[in-house]
C-alpha cells in the first residue's frame, strides 16, 4: 500500500477558477455582452402548423422530422440563423428553407445528440457568434434544449447525463493575485492603467446610468475605480492578458471606439493597459512542500453539474437564470415561443442562480404564454416544477408561480396551494393543499412539484416526496375552459394583489405528468452553479494505469463545486475517480490533508478536508469512484 505524506491541495483562482494540489492562477471567462436581434415569434400560435410554414418536400424520415420540429423551427427565421444559413446564405445551409432534408444533413455534422452542449451548434454560439438575444448563454442554452428536444422526442425516460472528460494537464506554476483596491500599486494601479480606457470608451453601456443602454457588467462606472474593479476582474487575465475577455471582444470586433477598420488596434491598446496593471502584481509562489495536483480553469475545465441527470422530456418552458443581470429572465426550453419574464418592480437576481422577489413580478407577455394553454390542452395534463426558497411562513394566499386563471401554485402559512381550472371547478373555488399539521413548507430551499391529468388528478409533491393529500375534485375532469388570453408569471399575480415574497432558483413546465421516480430524479439533481472539477493527481501516485503510454491522465480527484451565496463557493464530495472504467485499485492507497488553494496559496478558511485520511481500495472503489468524505468546504470568491 503506497501513501501520500503531504497534503494534496486543492486550489482555485480569481473568482472561479480552480486547481487541486497545485496553485495556478486562471480567469473565470464570464458570457460576453452582445446585441443580437428580437425573439422571434412562434409562427403557430394561430392555429397553424409546420406544414402550413414550410412548403418544401417533406421529411424523408423520422429523424429529419423530430430535427425541423425541434431544431429548424427554432432557427429558421431571418433574425436567428436564416440570414446567413438558408438555401441562398452562401454558408452552412443548416436551415434551408426550400429542403428540410437537405438542411438536416448539413447540420448533423454539428449535433451531438449524446451530449448536446457539445455540439458545433451550441459552441459557436456560446462563444459568441449571433445570438439573437442580449446573452450569449442564452442562445447557446436554447439551443443545447432544442438539440435535446430533437434526440428524445417521444421518449419520456430522457434525463440529462453528465460526461466526464479528462480536461487538459496544467502545471500549476507562479500565480497573480489581484490587488485589493483598484489603487493599489499607484501608477501602475487598475485605477490608472485600464479603468480611464474603460471609462472614456465603454460607459455609454457599461455604466449603470449609461446614455446608450444600461448593460452589466458596469466595469465602466465613472464614479467609482472601486465598483468598476469588481466588475472587470472577471474579464481580465492578468497572467496572459491576451486572454482577457476585455482583448479579445475588442479583436472580435465588439464596439471598437475607433471604429471597425481599427478594432486590432483598439485590443492592442486595451492589451498594453492591462499587462501594464498586471506585471506590477507580484506573483505567488507555490510552498515547496505541498503535494500538488495539476491545474483547473472552472470555465474552460469545469463540467457543468447544473441540471445533471435530470428528466427533461416534455419541458415547454425552463428557467434556470443563468444570466444573473439585466431585465428579461429567459426561457431556455427550445420550445418556441421562448416564454421570456420581464422583472417589473422589486426583483433581483442572485449570484448562484434565481431570482429574489421582494415585491415585483416576473411576467411573459400573453402571446408567448397562449404555447402553455396550447400544450396543455393538447395533452390534457402538465407539471410545475420550482427550487423555492420561501421568505418566511406568515405569507398568505400570495402567487409563486400562476398562469390564472388556468393554475397557480401559491403559498398560505405553511402550505403549498395548487389551483387548477377544470369544468368541474370553473370557479377555482377548491385547491389542493399540503396538510396543515405537517406544516410542510418552510423558510428554506425546497424542491416542490405539483402535476394534473385527468386519471390522478392533482398531485404536490416537495423534496422528492409525495404529499398525502386527495384531491377534492374526481378525475376525468377536463382543462377544456382553460384561457389563452393571460400571462404567465412568478411572485404576484399580473394585477399586483398577491405578492409573494422569497426566491426562485429554477422553474419548468412539463407538458406530461412527471412519475414518482422522475420527480425523485430531479429533485436528487438539485439545483444552482455546479461543476465537476476534476483534478489530477496521476503523478503522485504509481499506479501505471493513472498516466498512459500516450500521456493520458486518468487518475483524479473530483469535487462538485458551486456558489454557496454571493460571497463564497461550496467544494463537496471530494471523490477519488479514474476514467478507465474497467480499472480497480489493486493495490491500495491513502489520500491525506487535501486542501483547497487560491491563486498560488491556501485559503485562509474553509479548511474541512485538512484532517482527511482515507484509503482508496477495491472494496470500496465502484465505477463512479470512491467519496473520500461526506464534508464540505466553504471558501471565499
Amino acid at each position: 500500500m503506497s501513501t501520500i505524506h503531504k497534503p494534496v491541495i486543492t486550489s482555485w483562482a480569481n473568482n472561479k477558477t480552480f486547481n487541486t494540489a497545485v496553485l495556478s492562477s486562471m480567469l473565470l471567462i464570464l458570457s460576453a455582452c452582445g446585441g443580437g436581434t428580437e425573439t422571434v415569434q412562434n409562427p403557430f400560435l394561430d392555429g397553424s402548423s409546420i406544414d402550413d410554414l414550410y412548403t418544401g418536400p417533406a421529411a424523408r424520415d423520422q429523424a429529419v422530422r423530430d430535427f425541423q420540429d425541434s431544431v429548424w423551427i427554432g432557427l429558421v427565421a431571418e433574425n436567428r440563423c436564416g440570414q446567413c444559413h438558408d438555401s441562398d446564405g452562401g454558408q452552412i445551409a443548416f436551415v434551408n428553407e426550400l429542403n428540410v432534408n437537405d438542411a438536416y444533413d448539413a447540420a448533423i455534422g454539428y449535433i451531438n445528440t449524446n451530449d448536446p452542449a457539445s455540439s458545433d451548434l451550441v459552441t459557436k454560439v456560446d462563444g459568441g457568434h449571433n445570438c439573437w438575444e442580449q446573452f450569449a448563454s442564452v442562445c447557446a442554452d436554447t439551443i443545447e434544449n432544442m438539440i435535446a428536444n430533437m434526440a428524445g422526442v417521444g421518449d419520456n425516460t430522457m434525463a440529462k447525463v453528465i460526461q466526464l472528460t479528462a480536461p487538459a494537464v496544467k502545471d500549476p506554476g507562479q500565480s497573480r493575485n489581484f490587488p485589493d483596491t483598484a489603487s493599489d500599486n499607484g501608477a501602475n494601479s487598475f485605477a490608472n492603467t485600464v479603468w480611464p480606457l474603460l471609462t472614456v470608451n465603454c460607459s455609454n453601456c457599461h455604466y449603470e446610468e449609461g446614455v446608450s443602454r444600461q448593460q452589466s457588467p458596469f466595469f465602466a462606472n465613472p464614479d467609482s475605480a472601486d465598483s468598476s474593479y469588481e466588475f472587470a476582474k472577471p474579464k481580465i487575465n492578468i497572467d496572459t492578458p491576451s486572454l482577457s475577455s476585455l482583448v479579445q471582444r475588442l479583436e472580435g470586433g465588439h464596439q471598437c471606439w475607433s471604429g471597425p477598420a481599427n478594432c486590432a488596434n483598439d485590443a492592442a491598446t486595451m492589451e498594453a493597459a492591462i499587462t501594464q496593471f498586471a506585471s506590477a502584481i507580484t506573483p505567488t509562489t507555490i510552498d515547496i512542500n505541498l503535494v500538488t495536483s495539476k491545474a483547473l480553469n472552472l470555465i474552460d475545465d469545469g463540467i457543468v453539474a447544473s441540471g445533471g441527470s435530470r428528466h427533461e422530456a416534455d419541458t415547454i418552458a425552463l428557467y434556470e437564470f443563468k444570466t444573473g443581470a439585466g431585465d428579461t429572465a429567459f426561457d431556455t426550453s427550445g420550445v418556441e415561443p421562448a416564454m421570456n419574464l420581464t422583472l417589473v418592480g422589486s426583483v433581483e437576481w442572485l449570484g448562484a442562480y434565481g431570482l429574489d422577489f421582494t415585491g415585483g413580478r416576473a411576467q411573459a407577455d400573453t402571446f408567448n404564454s397562449q404555447k402553455l394553454n396550447d400544450f396543455v390542452q393538447s395533452t390534457g395534463k402538465y407539471s410545475i416544477e420550482a427550487w423555492v426558497i420561501p421568505a418566511n411562513v406568515t405569507q398568505e394566499d400570495t402567487n409563486i408561480i400562476g398562469y390564472a386563471p388556468n393554475f397557480s401554485l401559491s403559498q398560505t402559512l405553511y402550505n403549498y396551494n395548487f389551483f387548477n381550472l377544470t369544468d368541474a371547478d370553473p370557479n377555482l373555488n377548491t385547491f389542493l393543499s399540503t396538510e396543515d399539521a405537517g406544516e410542510i413548507l418552510q423558510s428554506s430551499l425546497q424542491h416542490v412539484v405539483v402535476t394534473y391529468d385527468t386519471v390522478s388528478g392533482r398531485q404536490v409533491f416537495v423534496n422528492g416526496e409525495k404529499m398525502n393529500v386527495t384531491d377534492p375534485i374526481p378525475g376525468a375532469t377536463s382543462v377544456a375552459n382553460w384561457q389563452s388570453s393571460f400571462a404567465f408569471v412568478m411572485g404576484d399575480s399580473t394585477n399586483g394583489d398577491q405578492t409573494w415574497i422569497g426566491k426562485i432558483r429554477m422553474a419548468a413546465i412539463h407538458s406530461e405528468v412527471l412519475t414518482d421516480a422522475q420527480v425523485q430524479q430531479n429533485f436528487e439533481a438539485g439545483v444552482g452553479q455546479k461543476y465537476y472539477l476534476l483534478f489530477s493527481i496521476s503523478d503522485q501516485l504509481s499506479d501505471p494505469n493513472c498516466i498512459t503510454t500516450a500521456g493520458d491522465h486518468n487518475c483524479y480527484i473530483q469535487f462538485q463545486v458551486s456558489q454557496f451565496d454571493d460571497f463564497s463557493y461550496l467544494f463537496e464530495n471530494p471523490t477519488f475517480i479514474s476514467l478507465d472504467s474497467s480499472w480497480v485499485p489493486t493495490n491500495g492507497f491513502n489520500i491525506q490533508s487535501i486542501r483547497i488553494g487560491v491563486n498560488g496559496r491556501e485559503a485562509i478558511n474553509g479548511q474541512s478536508f485538512a484532517n482527511l485520511n482515507a484509503t482508496v481500495d477495491s472494496g470500496s472503489y465502484t465505477a463512479s469512484g470512491q467519496i473520500l468524505s461526506s464534508s464540505g468546504a466553504v471558501i471565499a470568491l
